[in-house]
């Protein structure tokens, strides 16, 4: 585009300021492309999804230039470079207007899609049951609330999760009700595809002091997942004779969701308090909370917990 503002009898400084202008432009949106390649992109391929974005530029700005040798070769003139910019300015406008309404086809498409199965089959779509009750001797167990977990960068900020985790510990404590917090120490020994190279610092597995632990909570140390094998939770609450296990913590897709579906095999009612657990990927977090949850037990907010507890005879 830039040729068609200067020409072979242009001022230094008109040529300077459109190779500025265009140019600024043009790596803007090559920023713009690599931001959105990596959101896109899983993260165990995000290096071969850039590298391959780079290629390709690379690709296109040396076929553009052979192509553009090719046609004018030593015979190229002003009128004929500013022919060839309103070309391709022109092809770069229909291009663009293609793309949004392909975009909006698409939208209007799913949309209509996603209205027809729902009236169609509405019994399958997912939603979350709310909190009906809170049985008699319900538990609270709270997740990997612990300096090397909440440190890490999460979908939601770390200090609000910890915040409603600590006041759901302070209404079961008021209650007389267990409160069960989890810390984990390590994992378990089996290969995966996804590497953890994590060097945790010494004090990765102390509970964060925002928990306010107190002499009547159970502290629970796991070296897996979830939190019920290898561990004295399944008789911790056995003996306190809980029914009903209501969870919070971090992360969302992995310890909660662990314990959550351990809970409901082992026979009890689950609630998940949703807003008081988070994950390293909201679209993992979304996940647990929109399809997986609905399957194992009840979804709750912070306030309604406390006000189901408040509701209850001392």
């Amino acid at each position: 585009m830039g040729l068609l503002f200067v020409d072979g009898a242009s001022p230094l400084w008109m040529t300077v300021t459109a190779i500025t202008l265009f140019g600024v432009t043009l790596g803007t949106f090559s920023m713009a492309t690599q931001a959105a390649v990596y959101i896109q992109a899983p993260a165990e391929e995000i290096g071969t999804a850039a590298g391959l974005q780079r290629t390709a530029q690379y690709i296109g700005a040396i076929a553009a230039a052979s192509l553009l040798a090719s046609i004018y070769g030593e015979r190229a003139s002003d009128h004929g470079l500013h022919s060839l910019a309103a070309v391709a300015g022109a092809l770069s406008a229909i291009l663009f207007i293609v793309t949004l309404f392909d975009r909006t086809i698409a939208r209007a498409v799913a949309t209509a899609s996603a209205a027809k199965d729902d009236a169609v089959t509405p019994q399958a779509k997912e939603t979350n049951m709310p909190l009906t009750k809170l049985d008699d001797t319900s538990a609270l167990v709270v997740i990997d609330l612990q300096k090397g977990i909440v440190g890490l960068p999460c979908a939601h900020p770390a200090d609000e999760i910890v915040g409603r985790a600590a006041k759901l510990a302070s209404a079961f404590r008021a209650r007389g009700l267990p409160v069960v917090l989890v810390n984990v120490a390590g994992r378990a020994p089996g290969r995966t595809e996804v590497q953890f190279n994590f060097t945790p610092p010494a004090d990765w597995t102390e509970l964060v002091q925002e928990l306010d632990r107190q002499p009547s909570d159970y502290i629970v140390t796991k070296q897996q997942i979830g939190a019920f094998y290898g561990t004295a939770l399944e008789q911790i609450l056995r003996r306190r004779g809980v029914t009903q296990v209501v969870l919070a913590g971090v992360a969302t897709s992995s310890g909660v969701e662990a314990t959550a579906r351990n809970a409901y095999d082992h026979g009890y009612n689950v609630t998940l308090v949703v807003d008081a657990m988070t994950d390293l990927s909201a679209d993992a977090h979304r996940h647990s909370v929109e399809t997986i949850f609905p399957r194992l037990g009840e979804t709750a907010i912070t306030d309604d917990v406390i006000r189901s507890l408040a509701d209850r005879p001392h």
